[in-house]
């Protein structure tokens, strides 16, 4: 594997140039992206996420892992979220707000965030954190020699996505609705 770092003004990945000769079809194993130009960058890494793999399409931050949301219905569903919560911020309106960490690499939340940032559990590098960090990375992938999609690394921060947590609620009261009697 070869990877490299390519810049560009508001978006730095690292790429895997033996994945394709096209480079922008070149396979994504990291990435930072910073936010209006105000050198507050945040960090994907492949190996964080459970269930991406190196693509020409990693790398972007998907928003409903950064902030995701649910507005319990009950007390019994308020609940429930909470208990496969690790972290979580309550609105004024009783809505549960999170960061999956799904591929994000965290850092420690910060006083400085763009403007538009109301969540800010995953936090932010400068551009020199960043790079620091994208270069250990590449050294990880100098050193590999197997299948790219196979490596993952447990994220500690890993919390489950809104998508999961409202399919465990349906089929959980799916089932109590349909159980047998006297079960």
């Amino acid at each position: 594997m070869k990877p490299s770092i390519i810049e560009e003004s508001d978006y730095i990945a690292l790429v895997d140039l033996d994945s394709s000769e096209d480079p922008k079809k070149r396979n994504v194993l990291a990435a930072m992206t910073d936010y209006d130009g105000e050198d507050l960058w945040q960090l994907t890494d492949v190996r964080l996420s459970r269930y991406r793999m190196p693509s020409p399409y990693f790398g972007g931050l998907i928003a409903d892992d950064l902030r995701a949301t649910i507005m319990p219905t009950s007390d019994e569903h308020s609940e429930f979220v909470r208990s496969r919560l690790r972290e979580f911020i309550e609105g004024q309106d009783g809505r549960l707000h999170w960061c999956t960490f799904d591929g994000i690499v965290r850092n420690e939340a910060s006083t400085e965030k763009p403007r538009w940032v109301k969540l800010d559990q995953a936090g932010f590098f400068t551009k020199e954190e960043g790079l620091l960090r994208l270069r250990e990375m590449q050294e990880f992938w100098v050193n590999f020699d197997g299948d790219p999609a196979t490596v993952k690394i447990l994220n500690p921060h890993s919390q489950p996505s809104e998508s999961a947590l409202n399919a465990e609620w349906f089929a959980l009261m799916w089932c109590n609705e349909h159980a047998a009697p006297g079960l």
